[in-house]
């Protein structure tokens, strides 16, 4: 096994709730380079175990951990547990850096992500792109996904049943990904997450809030900004905060 993989694979034990491992001593093979002095040698005690702690490892810097956000996404491509799976054409899980600094939450798949499998990357997506590019980050740099994994039929928003079978996922990848700070687009996305539910423009004028110590912004969806476009403006206020906040933190 490669240094590599065996960082990767303490790493996947991490996300498991392990927070350490212990393996006997007498198993690992060890060359000890003897002293010149023979009686030091025989004071020497080693150990019956040895203990890793798993958070001594660093996190992989490959883009998809095969370990990691890759083969949860590997497993959950058949899920069942609500009725959006009847629709679904590809499971649209997430996309982006595992180390990603910030996280970017929307609302649903749309019909070209049921086809790709890929968050955002219809017409609202090519406009998130563009919103990201005005506040200088590139796509690349952050992680995308949604609140819930498929296609709700005819683009509707997800019922709460919907979210609620789909956010344990969400929360394994918060929790993996570990992001400095959380984007959120669209008050499905919003109100879902922080279990709170108020008018858009109220959480835009007391933001930023806070998941799992974690600051969250927000903002309309890039589909209502297709649709309503006077709201751009009030969106364009919400992305200079937000870039404001990430160069001040030193998050990019």
């Amino acid at each position: 096994m490669s240094l590599r993989a065996f960082k990767q694979y303490l790493e996947l034990l991490k996300y498991s709730g392990l927070t350490s491992l212990v393996t006997p001593f007498d198993k690992i093979k060890i060359n000890v380079q003897k002293s010149t002095s023979q009686s030091d040698d025989e004071n020497v005690k080693l150990p019956a175990q040895i203990i890793c702690p798993v958070d001594s490892v660093p996190k992989s810097d490959q883009k998809y951990d095969e370990l990691g956000l890759q083969k949860i996404r590997e497993k959950l491509q058949f899920c069942s547990k609500c009725p959006l799976s009847k629709n679904r054409l590809k499971l649209v899980y997430g996309e982006g850096l595992q180390s990603a600094k910030i996280m970017i939450i929307g609302e649903a798949p749309g019909a070209e992500e049921n086809i790709t499998g890929r968050p955002f990357v219809g017409e609202a997506g090519k406009l998130l792109t563009k919103m990201l590019q005005a506040i200088n980050i590139n796509r690349e740099q952050v992680y995308i996904t949604n609140m819930v994994k498929c296609r709700p039929p005819g683009n509707r928003n997800p019922l709460p049943e919907e979210i609620s079978e789909c956010m344990p996922f969400l929360l394994q990848q918060i929790r993996i990904i570990k992001p400095q700070v959380i984007l959120l687009f669209g008050k499905v996305a919003i109100t879902s997450l922080l279990k709170m539910n108020k008018a858009i423009d109220i959480f835009r004028e007391e933001q930023p809030f806070h998941f799992e110590d974690i600051p969250v912004w927000l903002t309309y969806h890039p589909s209502a900004l297709l649709r309503n476009p006077d709201l751009k403006k009030a969106a364009w206020v919400d992305l200079q905060r937000f870039r404001d906040f990430i160069l001040e933190k030193k998050i990019i």
